[in-house]
């Protein structure tokens, strides 16, 4: 099962995906591998791949993590995946090539997006520091039928609305696939490159 967690940058993605990963591994026998667009980013761009914000490098990014959740998936792992993804014709095909699908659209007003801007990319757009940021210089395309949409900028904090994705997918995990080692690594990971070493031993090279 692939779990797809899609929304603009500082929506809480990766937040609520790791709260969720951590539910479902203490509470569960699934592993539920946590895969994150800017993490393999990062293992592309460590074997000197494209990893630009253009419309092309987003698009081969977008594609190269839908194959990585396909290979999960049809391994028997359980994936969270978190990404911006603004390619319609992927979140299609999704639904199709995945052994079962689940697509959180996170949610919350550029308002409040710009107030967080976690990674600084809202005022780097603003001053022009920066292009190809989605929500400026990109339309994000709102997916049009997601099976859980959540609005992270209300009163739900982070760990509330994990666990309203939790209560929804439970029935589907593949309970029972469990590897303790790999449970235990993922979770000990304290940094960006220590948990990129980790997934960068689950996937192919893109190319290989």
């Amino acid at each position: 099962m692939v779990i797809w967690l899609v929304g603009m940058s500082g929506v809480g993605k990766t937040t609520i995906a790791d709260i969720l990963f951590k539910k479902i591994s203490k509470e569960t026998d699934s592993n539920a591998l946590p895969i994150d667009g800017d993490i393999v980013r990062l293992i592309d761009g460590n074997n000197k791949k494209d990893t630009s914000y253009s419309l092309k490098s987003r698009y081969k990014n977008a594609k190269r993590i839908q194959e990585i959740c396909l290979a999960l998936d049809q391994s028997g792992e359980d994936v969270i995946c978190s990404i911006l993804c603004i390619f319609p014709d992927i979140l299609k095909d999704n639904k199709k090539i995945f052994s079962n699908y689940y697509e959180v659209y996170l949610d919350a007003s550029l308002e409040e997006l710009e107030r967080r801007d976690t990674k600084g990319l809202y005022e780097s757009a603003r001053k022009g520091l920066i292009s190809d940021l989605v929500g400026y210089d990109i339309e994000f395309p709102i997916p049009k039928e997601p099976n859980i949409h959540l609005k992270t900028d209300q009163n739900k904090t982070a760990k509330e609305l994990a666990s309203i994705i939790y209560n929804e997918i439970f029935d589907d995990l593949n309970l029972g696939n469990k590897d303790t080692d790999l449970k235990s690594s993922l979770s000990k990971a304290t940094n960006t490159a220590d948990y990129a070493a980790i997934v960068s031993k689950l996937i192919k090279p893109a190319g290989g």
